[in-house]
């Protein structure tokens, strides 16, 4: 494990002292789970250190670099971000220096993100487990069977962690790993939580279930390929037709009728992120695609120059995204969609999609490389990562 001082021309900036309550660390503003929270609609709407007048100043802060390529999204919370890498070990590190609290085993837990409740952090394997370690040291609090080959984003809500695996729909006890249900929906996203219910697509169809019991509450058909996300009585995902048409379809939570369905170019492997009346999603085409979340109206495309497979993330008037191919980090207007800043490019392949919590932003790459972003490099004095 390498934290990597940030020095050169690349990614040189001047220092700049953020004040430590501006970046304390809450229940409200961590980002503890891949959909920000069991909604799944990756907007922290608690952000106030970065906004649209002063993202430009981000600059690299630290890196960590692990054993393979990252590709999920890191989580953060109390000061500690957690990025799962394709070496099977979870790493746990300082929020503000990228110093390693712990490592622990999870073998195949690829791209599945960690998520973080009740003391525990969670994470999928590829291999069929879940594995919950303690956020204190990292080891083993208890792991469940799954089904093989598959494992995607374990959502958390009300003490149940919710997790798909090879067509099947788990809640387990987040403190002892006890199984409460378990239901066959043939989907492998990730579920999202609320008000009691949780959403899941799977097979040409998308469903709401108890989520106390698994009790299917309602069943419609629907194209939705990517993880669902809830705002506002709605439902969002990617779908894509028969005829290979991808897009944005919205749905009523409460019934799972059909609102609107938005069509966009290209292949998408993207999932969605919904914040203030828009949708974003992100296209094999090289656009970041946005609509109206009550009419379906496109609104702005972002051209990257290369395809976007990451799902973006949504915090404070500012929508961040990835490239993958060149490996760019971008921040955008989330109204208008104008660039307000770019990270230099990795050239390397960037699939892991941002997290964005106090005044930092978080993402991983194939380059082996988790990145913390943070105005001017954050306050390194003191730090591993002082000049």
């Amino acid at each position: 494990m390498k934290i990597r001082k940030l020095c050169e021309p690349l990614f040189m900036a001047a220092a700049l002292s953020i004040p430590a309550a501006a970046l304390a660390s809450g229940p409200d503003t961590d980002w503890r789970q891949m959909g920000f929270s069991a909604k799944g609609d990756r907007f922290n709407k608690h952000e106030t250190v970065l906004n649209a007048g002063n993202v430009a100043g981000l600059s690299v802060a630290w890196s960590a670099e692990t054993g393979d390529v990252i590709r999920s999204s890191p989580a953060s919370a109390n000061g500690i971000v957690y990025a799962g890498s394709w070496d099977g070990k979870l790493y746990a590190l300082d929020e503000a220096t990228g110093a390693v609290k712990w490592v622990a085993d999870a073998p195949g837990i690829r791209n599945s993100s960690p998520a973080i409740a009740d003391g525990r952090v969670f994470v999928a394997s590829y291999y069929g487990v879940l594995y919950a370690f303690q956020i204190a040291d990292g080891k083993p609090a208890w792991t469940a069977k799954l089904g093989r080959y598959e494992g995607a984003s374990p959502t958390v809500a009300n003490d149940t962690v919710y997790v798909t695996s090879a067509g099947k729909l788990y809640a387990f006890d987040a403190k002892s790993g006890a199984l409460k249900w378990r239901v066959r929906t043939g989907g492998t996203q990730s579920p999202a939580v609320a008000n009691g219910v949780v959403y899941v697509g799977g097979k040409g169809t998308l469903r709401g279930l108890d989520a106390a019991t698994g009790a299917v509450i309602w069943r419609r058909e629907a194209p939705v390929i990517s993880a669902p996300a809830y705002s506002n009585g709605a439902l969002y995902a990617v779908y894509l037709m028969p005829t290979n048409e991808y897009g944005v379809y919205a749905a009523e939570a409460a019934t799972g009728k059909e609102l609107w369905h938005s069509p966009f170019g290209g292949f998408s492997q993207s999932g969605v992120a919904v914040a203030n009346g828009l949708v974003y999603a992100g296209s094999f085409d090289g656009n970041l695609y946005t609509f109206d979340a009550k009419t379906g109206a496109s609104k702005w495309n972002f051209n990257a120059g290369t395809e976007i497979d990451d799902t973006p993330a949504v915090a404070n008037g500012v929508v961040y995204v990835a490239s993958t191919e060149d490996g760019v980090l971008y921040a955008l207007d989330a109204a208008s969609g104008s660039s307000l800043w770019s990270a230099p490019a990795t050239n390397t392949f960037m699939f892991s999609p941002p997290s964005v919590v106090n005044g930092r932003v978080f993402v991983g790459s194939d380059n082996h490389k988790l990145y913390s972003f943070a105005l001017d490099g954050g306050n390194r004095a003191g730090g591993i990562n002082s000049r």
